[in-house]
Formats: C-alpha cells, structure tokens, sequence
C-alpha cells in the first residue's frame, strides 16, 4: 500500500504542475476585475528587457521565492552557485532536489534539443532541454527571446523523472509570475567584483584574430555578457571564450600572466585540445566558504599537436591588466 501511495503522490504532483502550466497562461491572458490599462498590459507580451532592465544587474534571487514549492515540500536556501543563478533545495520524500536558477539565455542559443512543454500567455513559453533521468532542465522564454533556466537535480535513484520535472514546472510558472508582477530586482554588486564586467568588452576582434582562425563578431553572447565566445563549437572550429565565473581554487600549472599568478590547465584528446587559464580575484562573499571570483580565459584547437596553452595565455595576457584588483 504505500508503495501505490508513493506512486499515486508521484503521478498527482507531476499532474498538478501541469495544469499549473496551463493555468498561468490562462490567467496572464484573461480579463480580470481591474482597469482597462491593467488589462491591456497583462495582454501585452511580456519582454525581459523591459521587466529586468540592466540584465548584468538582476538579481536572479528575487526571480523565485521557496513558498512557490509548498506543494512539493519545504526549501532551504542554498548558496549562490555563481554570478548569474542562485539555488534552493527542496525536500521531497526525505531527498533534497537542488534547484538551480536565473540563468540567462538568448532561445536560439540554446544547446540540444528543446521541447515546448507549456504556453504561459503574453508570448511567454517553456522549453525543455533533453537531460539525463537525474535532472530536468527548462527555459522559460519571454517574446523577445530571452530565457531564464531552471535546472533541477538529485541523486541518482531517488527521485522519479516526472517529479523532477515537476518542481521544474513550478519553478517556471513562479518565475513568469514572479516577472509578470514586477518582482524582479537588481542588486548592489560588491565594489571590484568582476560580476560588474562585460566579458566581450575585454578582447577586440583583432585581438582574437590574431591568435585565432575565426570571426572578429562573437558567436555567442550571454545577455549579462559575463561570458562570450568568439568561434563555432563543435569540436571542428577553433573556439575562445572570456568567463567571468566563481569557483574553488584550480589545479594545474601555476605562474604569472601579466603580473598576476594564475593558473594553466591543459587537456589532450586526439581530436582537439583545450586549455583554460584562471585567474582568482578574491572572494566570492554571496557563495559558499573558499569560493572565489574567477576571471577565465578558454582555448579550443581542433586537430593533434596544436598548443591551445600558447593562445590562451596570449590571450589572458590582454584581458587581466584590464580587471579590477583584487
């Protein structure tokens, strides 16, 4: 008997968190008791530059409250992983599922393969990202094709698919509601942090040109610019990326790139190499204890015998007298 109850709990929270998805397209879209300005504008589609405003300033916390998972269990807040997205974790049958989110994406920058799996109204959607059994990842995408990501995991075995996904539902429609209803906030960047950069501001074209067979435009540009690649991925096009990112200490080869120490980490395949290049640029006080701002600078070469090492480092060697001291 309890092992039907556990799965008629399973089947009824997934089914709940879809008719959620349905309800909140309903509901951003009907007429309600108000203003007839109150009604157009909760007709209008609904755009994430105007409800975010600077995108380097939101704070992705204020996105999503832990009383939104009251229907699957309770939550704890969970150190922000980086820069760009803050963690809960919510209890569900004596497992936590971590929920990471605030990630934003532009939708045809998206990696794999999306599914549509909810409408929620004023030109608003949910797309799912094909995952492994042990997480479920969705984009919610507002009209003008921005998207917050909301990624959920657990450990392997203890969480169904369908009940991962499903708090992964509800995080979707409590961040649309959460924007639709100007909750959105920004917050006060630490003085010096390298969160306040724009990682495309860093390298000009001709200065990736010079080291790189690519074009001077990046291919990719995050909306908080904290990241940005010049090359197509793929492992048949050479590739660079500035990152601004947190993180523990790295290992590898440790030296000094334009005057400060920094860290080399190389890795061969048959097929391309790699090599990042970090630099720490203090603590990273909003994480977890020994967590670090990271200045990063990647390399991608297709083919044996290249040395990703050299141009990264030619590289980083232009991008760190640009960063604030430590």
């Amino acid at each position: 008997m309890a092992g039907r109850d556990s799965t008629v709990l399973r089947r009824t929270g997934a089914a709940l968190a879809a008719i959620a998805l349905l309800a909140l397209g309903a509901c951003a879209t009907e007429s309600d008791e108000g203003t007839a300005g109150e009604q157009t504008t909760r007709a209008e589609p609904l755009n994430a530059a105007e409800a975010f405003g600077q995108f380097r300033a939101l704070d992705p916390c204020s996105l999503l409250g832990g009383n939104v998972f009251a229907a699957h269990g309770e939550t704890q807040e969970l150190p922000r992983p980086s820069f760009d997205e803050c963690a809960l974790a919510v209890l569900v049958e004596d497992t936590n599922i971590e929920v990471a989110f605030g990630l934003l994406q532009r939708a045809d920058s998206l990696s794999g393969e999306q599914t549509e799996v909810g409408d929620l109204g004023r030109g608003s959607k949910v797309l799912r990202t094909e995952t492994s059994d042990t997480s479920c990842l969705n984009h919610v995408v507002f009209a003008d094709n921005i998207t917050v990501d909301v990624e959920t995991t657990a450990p392997s075995g203890k969480i169904a698919k369908d009940q991962l996904c499903g708090v992964a539902d509800t995080a979707a429609t409590g961040i649309f509601h959460a924007t639709q209803a100007d909750q959105a906030q920004s917050w006060d960047l630490p003085p010096g942090s390298l969160a306040s950069l724009s990682a495309c501001s860093m390298l000009s074209g001709k200065q990736v040109t010079d080291q790189l067979d690519v074009s001077a435009e990046p291919s990719q540009v995050y909306p908080a610019e904290r990241r940005c690649r010049w090359g197509e991925p793929g492992g048949d096009n050479p590739t660079a990326t500035v990152e601004f990112s947190v993180g523990a200490a790295q290992q590898g080869t440790n030296r000094e790139i334009a005057g400060l120490p920094s860290t080399v980490v190389e890795t061969k395949a048959s097929t391309v190499g790699t090599c990042a290049v970090y630099a720490e640029r203090g603590q990273f006080t909003l994480g977890e204890e020994d967590t670090s701002e990271l200045a990063i600078v990647r390399t991608a070469l297709p083919g044996a015998g290249q040395n990703p090492c050299k141009v990264a480092i030619a590289l980083a060697e232009q991008v760190w007298p640009q960063l604030p001291e430590a």
